[in-house]
């Protein structure tokens, strides 16, 4: 009976730490469930440079392997990186560089699943030191490539892996190698334009909806007929190599070979790619029945680049750069956890959330590359190519350049919960300020306009009077 008595008061203990427990827990839970994101006022977008001629075109361009360490992981599917078991062909990082009038730009592509602002910061300190103050910075997205260059810790952890500075330093001596080589080759060049619709991409949100299957083609030759580079914009997320395989380039590696196998360098742009994946049986009757299908796929974008049909430039070529700084939404991660713990989780997220992001726009005749640093789905993307086109030019969207925000969903699809905004780190109100930006940016190159002239021109001509065009906003 003692015995008894004895454990009453200990089970009474008990029984009041555990109410004690769950009542702190439920009282902390709902606390953090308030939302106390701090207020992110939108400001208008801030232009940062913005020049723009009209003259004749030099371009140059150059590749160069990605020397990576043996014992690198590799990016995508798997917490903090994964490790090959099967080597994959060399990865390279690809350069072009474009000048008219003595403004000069560049594209640059690594073949990487992200940018990083990081990176992508130490690679524009490397454009800029060749004389290009606004560029086209992007990476690839392939899922089987090296991990190991962000420095943000939950990017590490998601998916890139552990950060390695051997990584970052080979990926940087591989950009620095490319723009040497790209300014050795700088000389006269015609420019070739086309696009056509290619059927090879599925929506992974809306299946049976459309999705950015519009392949984009630019062409640069020689007056002889040389091919310096081409560039190819396509929208299907490189995620068809063997988990076991790599680092690879996946499918745009592959194309971009394949494409250079007609002379040149080639560079492969992800157009609006958020909920765009790779239709490979589509893609079989110009890729061939490879087993890997990767390589399948690349071969036949690249077959569907040589049969795009193109039209010459003729001089003076318009280029133009402009780069926009804009304000970000508030951190919004309601779509990617149950609903219970959207605002905990969001709370936690905008403690570390930056504030803004940059955009650039690359204008080559009418054509004005948007290079926004997010994966905006195909209707997402079409507000900023809408705010191009009311400017009287064609707006075409790359996916993942100049850093990396996240997926951009419109709202309903926020709403719906579709797969890509469950990778949203900003929410629905993302892709509305990515089309502000773009808007701003190709207002500043209409607006830097200026034409480059023989010296035999007429001193009369009213554009070349006019001074104001010439201006430069830095």
């Amino acid at each position: 009976m003692v015995a008894h008595k004895d454990r009453q008061p200990r089970r009474r203990a008990v029984i009041r730490r555990t109410l004690v427990f769950l009542t702190g827990s439920i009282a902390a839970f709902a606390l953090a469930s308030i939302d106390w994101r701090p207020s992110r006022p939108e400001g208008p977008p801030r232009i940062l440079s913005a020049e723009s001629r009209s003259g004749l075109l030099l371009a140059g361009a150059g590749k160069a392997e990605v020397r990576l360490p043996r014992d690198g992981v590799l990016a995508g599917y798997r917490p903090f990186g994964r490790e090959p078991r099967e080597a994959g062909p060399p990865t390279f990082a690809r350069s072009l560089l474009l000048e008219t009038g003595g403004m000069r730009t560049a594209i640059v592509l690594v073949e990487l699943m992200t940018l990083p602002p990081s990176l992508a910061a130490r690679i524009d300190e490397k454009v800029r030191a060749e004389g290009a103050a606004c560029s086209l910075i992007a990476a690839t997205h392939t899922h089987s490539g090296p991990g190991g260059y962000d420095r943000a810790l939950i990017p590490q952890a998601v998916a890139v892996g552990r950060f390695d500075a051997r990584v970052e330093d080979a990926i940087l001596d591989a950009v620095a190698a490319s723009l040497a080589s790209a300014r050795a080759e700088l000389g006269p060049a015609d420019l070739q334009t086309g696009e056509a619709d290619v059927p090879f991409g599925r929506n992974r949100d809306r299946p049976g909806s459309a999705v950015d299957d519009r392949l984009t083609g630019l062409r640069l030759v020689r007056p002889e007929g040389a091919v310096v580079a081409q560039v190819a914009r396509f929208a299907a997320h490189p995620t068809l190599e063997s988990r076991i395989f790599g680092p690879s380039g996946d499918w745009p590696g592959v194309a971009m070979a394949a494409m250079e196998e007609q002379g040149g360098v080639a560079l492969v742009l992800q157009g609006a790619v958020g909920d765009a994946r790779a239709d490979l049986d589509a893609a079989r009757d110009l890729g061939g029945d490879h087993p890997r299908g990767a390589e399948a796929f690349g071969r036949a974008v690249s077959r569907s680049m040589a049969g795009l049909s193109l039209h010459e430039v003729g001089a003076p070529v318009a280029l133009g750069c402009a780069e926009a700084e804009f304000d970000l939404p508030g951190a919004d991660l309601h779509a990617m956890v149950p609903p219970p713990f959207g605002n905990v989780v969001s709370n936690v997220a905008s403690l570390g959330a930056p504030p803004s992001a940059r955009l650039t726009a690359l204008r080559l005749d009418d054509l004005v590359l948007l290079a926004l640093p997010a994966e905006p789905t195909f209707r997402a993307a079409l507000p900023a190519e809408s705010a191009v086109a009311r400017a009287g030019l064609r707006g075409r969207v790359v996916s993942l350049a100049d850093g990396y925000v996240g997926y951009a969903p419109l709202p309903e699809d926020v709403e719906a919960r579709v797969f890509s905004s469950r990778y949203s780190w900003f929410g629905p109100a993302l892709a509305a300020r990515l089309a502000g930006g773009a808007e701003a940016a190709t207002t500043a190159l209409l607006a830097r306009q200026r034409v480059e002239r023989d010296p035999d021109d007429r001193p009369d001509d009213p554009v070349a009077a006019d001074g104001s065009t010439a201006d430069q906003s830095r």
